[in-house]
Formats: structure tokens, C-alpha cells, sequence
């Protein structure tokens, strides 16, 4: 498992970019975009490349739920 498919009905993209940022140091992570989807390349991981994917999908899915709360996206 290297990328990651994010609907973009689901996952806006600065939701994303934040949670990239957040990332840095732990992933290199490139956001491909396409009709519905934002793919998502992972590389360089400090971690199992695995481990890193899912803490990410994680933590984007909560910078998305957090979107009405927060101003700084």
C-alpha cells in the first residue's frame, strides 16, 4: 500500500494540505488530483510506511470533522 484514495465529496483540500503539513518530518506526502479523488503518495516515511497511512487517514479525517471549529485551514 504506498497511496491513498480520498473522495472529494468527503475531504476538502486544504483539510488535507493542513494534515500534510502537520506530517512533515514524518512523510513525504504528494497529492495527485483527479475527477473525484485525491490521490495521495507516500515516501520517505519515519515509520512503516502502513502505520503512516493510517495515522494520517486518521488524522485528516479529524482536521475534516474539525472544519466548522477551526479558522486556520
Amino acid at each position: 500500500m504506498d497511496d491513498v484514495l480520498l473522495h472529494k465529496e468527503l475531504y476538502r483540500r486544504d483539510a488535507i494540505e493542513c494534515a500534510i503539513k502537520d506530517f512533515q518530518g514524518l512523510a513525504d506526502i504528494l497529492i495527485i488530483e483527479s475527477k473525484n479523488y485525491w490521490k495521495l503518495v507516500f515516501g520517505n516515511c519515519f515509520y512503516s510506511k502502513e502505520l503512516t497511512i493510517r495515522e494520517f487517514e486518521n488524522y485528516v479525517l479529524s482536521v475534516e470533522t474539525t472544519r466548522g471549529k477551526r479558522n486556520d485551514l
